[in-house]
């Protein structure tokens, strides 16, 4: 996965160059050690809260060791088992258990995981990016997101984050056009949808918080086993 560092790297330098006077913070898509192409990935919103508030510096970003860096760092993953940080973020305790129910039973799910956000710019100290800093970063994320996957190369991309905030993704993936819709599954008040862009399937769902955790568990563990 390194040589995603090269391909993305001069796309974050373009992202650095958004609002060049305001603080925000960067977010890097993050790796198991175990993660196998043709796995599943996890795709949030934005990061709420991050390593690299307020810091610009792109360069110390991506380098090793640096006092922010933000891309590949040693934990990477790791940090939410160990901090048990799955117990305040209902987004962790949904893919916990998708994972667990779908890939690895046990308490090292997290290196078979892959996360990544669509909005890679949020504001420093956490919260979600507004509509006018969504729209300025767009064209750049959708740049990101695509290289993201051409490098991870998962076979599932599941995005937990509300039609309103993935859709504009899948069709910048899909040529600027709207992906087909292959199937969906309600859950409660809500619903999951199955696209297939290319030799892929993006499973569109609503953000945990606040929401049925269990029939939102189901209804995407239910869907991965059927398309699996």
């Amino acid at each position: 996965m390194r040589n995603l560092k090269e391909r993305i790297f001069s796309l974050y330098e373009e992202l650095a160059k958004i609002d060049r006077e305001s603080e925000y913070e960067t977010f890097c898509a993050q790796w198991g050690e175990e993660y196998k192409q043709g796995g599943v990935m996890f795709v949030g919103r934005a990061v709420n809260d991050w390593v690299t508030q307020g810091d610009r510096n792109t360069s110390g970003m991506f380098e090793d060791g640096s006092t922010n860096q933000a891309f590949a760092r040693a934990d990477q993953m790791k940090w939410v088992e160990d901090k048990q940080y799955y117990k305040v973020s209902a987004f962790w305790r949904v893919v916990k258990a998708i994972i667990q129910n779908t890939i690895c039973a046990g308490n090292e799910w997290y290196k078979h995981a892959v996360w990544s956000n669509l909005y890679k710019l949020s504001p420093t100290g956490g919260g979600n990016p507004s509509n006018s800093l969504c729209k300025k970063q767009l064209k750049i994320c959708i740049d990101i997101f695509k290289t993201e996957i051409e490098t991870f190369d998962p076979k599932f991309i599941v995005c937990l984050s509300g039609k309103g905030w993935y859709y504009d993704f899948l069709c910048g993936l899909n040529n600027d056009t709207e992906p087909v819709v292959e199937r969906e599954e309600t859950w409660g008040d809500y619903k999951a949808t199955v696209y297939r862009i290319g030799n892929r399937y993006y499973i569109g769902s609503e953000h945990p918080q606040g929401k049925n955790e269990g029939a939102h568990i189901n209804t995407i563990t239910k869907l991965l086993k059927e398309l699996m």
